[in-house]
């Protein structure tokens, strides 16, 4: 399984185990990923927001950049 299935099955179960509140995803230590990561989180925020609750992110450099590539704004901003 890939680390973003990993991430993805995580935090779907986070998401399950509290099902109230704001989600802040802190991912300043992650230094490379592809579209599929902008595509999840994305996904994930947009699965959070109709339960309505919040997604912000913390973002390393790399992540901000791939979000900027892929002409998408980045969830919470």
């Amino acid at each position: 399984m890939s680390r973003l299935g990993e991430l993805q099955g995580e935090l779907l179960d986070f998401a399950r185990r509290h099902p109230e509140g704001p989600v802040h995803l802190d991912l300043t230590a992650v230094d490379r990923g592809d579209v599929g990561l902008v595509q999840f989180l994305v996904s994930f925020q947009a699965s959070m927001s109709a339960k309505g609750r919040s997604l912000t992110l913390a973002l390393s450099d790399s992540v901000e950049q791939l979000f900027q590539r892929a002409g998408v704004v980045v969830p919470g901003r």
